[in-house]
């Protein structure tokens, strides 16, 4: 009994690209500093991530082994053309942090990206994203010790 690779490129490539960027995030952070209390959760997540990244990946090589139900789906091109738009607005959203600050890149991002998957009551496209990035604001007002910059709760 032959085992025949068959690689499902796309899918190989971007696991090996995950687990490169753990990895290296990993040994940056602790490179950075050693102290448990800064690597406690760090540490756990990169070992969870590179075992389920590590058995995704030999998944990949043996796609056409699975069984149907559990091979990937192929997205069509209004599907991967959704993805690449989200990736692209979430790209906007990390550069426009500094000018509209978390609060309103944040709403802006979420509101994109309920139209983008088909929300189109407007009222929904407005309360949402401002009462989630209220909600969010205020936790982190809570949680960490130091500003987060913000344009639309400026007080935070």
């Amino acid at each position: 009994m032959s085992k025949k690779l068959s690689v499902d490129w796309g899918h190989f490539a971007t696991i090996l690209l995950i687990l490169g960027w753990t990895i290296w995030y990993y040994f940056d952070a602790r490179s950075t500093s050693k102290d448990t209390e800064n690597l406690l959760i760090l540490g756990p997540v990169a070992l969870l991530t590179l075992i389920l990244g590590t058995i995704t990946l030999f998944q990949s090589l043996y796609s056409a082994r699975l069984p149907e139900q559990l091979r990937p789906e192929r997205l069509t091109r209004g599907e991967l053309g959704r993805v690449v738009t989200l990736i692209g607005s979430f790209v906007l959203f990390v550069f426009s942090l500094p000018t509209l600050g978390f609060d309103g890149a944040g709403a802006i991002y979420i509101c994109v990206s309920m139209a983008l998957f088909g929300e189109r009551r407007p009222w929904v496209l407005i309360i949402f994203p401002l009462v989630s990035m209220g909600i969010l604001m205020t936790l982190f007002q809570l949680l960490v010790p130091y500003d987060v910059p913000a344009i639309l709760m400026p007080n935070f």
